[in-house]
């Protein structure tokens, strides 16, 4: 999934002021998109689905003139060691290009854990 016309307000409200200023200052404000989640369900990982969902949405962005785009990636429990990164996401995404933004952490609740999300920024 992901949303176009991404904008300043709409990372202020959701991910607040660090986002917000570091996506206006890395991007001068050019058409970018925010790409929320890709779900694999367990039975169909490792089938190389996730790189190919990637592959595809960047193909779209490029023929829609987007010149960045952004995400979020769980990078572990803050309270609960157990609940781990996602490093099978994070490979895909470093491959395809995304840097992480290494000093934006967002903390969220994910069935009232603590997860600690990271940023990561593509160049289309």
């Amino acid at each position: 999934m992901w949303w176009d016309k991404i904008s300043y307000d709409m990372l202020l409200k959701q991910r607040g002021k660090k986002l917000a200023d570091y996506w206006l200052t890395k991007t001068n404000n050019q058409k970018t998109v925010w790409f929320r989640d890709i779900l694999i369900l367990k039975e169909y990982q490792k089938l190389g689905i996730g790189e190919q969902l990637v592959d595809y949405a960047i193909k779209k962005w490029k023929e829609k003139n987007y010149k960045y785009a952004i995400l979020r990636i769980h990078l572990g429990g803050i309270e609960n060691d157990a609940i781990e990164s996602n490093e099978k996401a994070l490979k895909i995404y470093q491959k395809k290009g995304f840097k992480i933004i290494s000093d934006i952490i967002h903390i969220s609740y994910i069935n009232n854990e603590k997860i600690k999300m990271g940023y990561m920024l593509l160049i289309l």
